[in-house]
């Protein structure tokens, strides 16, 4: 996997965690919020559990996927749903977790904040049991953005913006190697420059350019070349 740049943003939101601090990641779509968590999530992952959740989803079905991750065997409560994610929110509050660092909660997809998503976060930020990394669209209402720092308090907001040409000549330089594409250096700073710093786009021109280079491969071997674009 290609990961250049985010070197500050990176050790900002490490030390927030480190401090007991919860993190807002904040910017436009296709800028890397969910990919930078996931890499410091896989470089942590031996002093830290993350667990990603999608919370565009209701608090009931976000409940049921932290009490899957955190209690994978036990069954779940079959009563009438209001009833079973107020048992499950009861279970997370008082969840019994290991020793050491506390894990992190994922909050993906915020869109929209819900009075019943709120109380959720609330109610579990008061146990002090989980850190939380929220990450945030850009058109989350200002004054849903206002009560989720409230909520998440304390905090720390980290906004992505666009990455510099020397690291998305480094990207493309990484793509190069790794699917030994041939691109001179004057290629790889026009990639750079034409991509703009947009993570998505330098994603989707990496995929371009590395499909380019398997079809010209299978004119002469038509076994070779099986990528996926997850492994750029």
């Amino acid at each position: 996997m290609c990961f250049v740049g985010r070197e500050k943003e990176v050790r900002k939101l490490t030390k927030a965690l480190e401090g007991g601090r919860h993190v807002i990641v904040t910017g436009p779509y296709g800028i890397g919020r969910t990919r930078m968590i996931r890499q410091i999530a896989e470089a942590g992952r031996r002093e830290r559990r993350f667990i990603f959740v999608d919370f565009s989803k209701t608090p009931g079905e976000v409940c049921e996927k932290l009490l899957s991750a955190f209690r994978p065997k036990a069954p779940f409560c079959r009563t009438v749903r209001s009833a079973r994610y107020r048992i499950g929110r009861n279970l997370l509050a008082g969840m019994s977790l290991p020793g050491g660092s506390k894990p992190a909660i994922v909050l993906d997809n915020i869109g929209r904040l819900t009075r019943q998503k709120l109380s959720f976060l609330r109610e579990l930020n008061l146990e002090n049991r989980y850190l939380f990394i929220a990450i945030v669209e850009s058109f989350l209402p200002e004054r849903s953005f206002f009560l989720l720092r409230a909520f998440l308090f304390p905090s720390e907001t980290i906004t992505l913006r666009h990455l510099t040409v020397q690291d998305a000549r480094g990207y493309f330089q990484c793509v190069a190697r790794k699917h030994r594409l041939s691109l001179m250096n004057h290629d790889l700073t026009l990639l750079a420059e034409a991509s703009g710093g947009y993570p998505l786009g330098m994603r989707e021109t990496a995929q371009r350019l590395v499909k380019r280079n398997e079809g010209e491969a299978d004119r002469f071997s038509p076994e070779e070349g099986a990528h996926t674009w997850e492994s750029i």
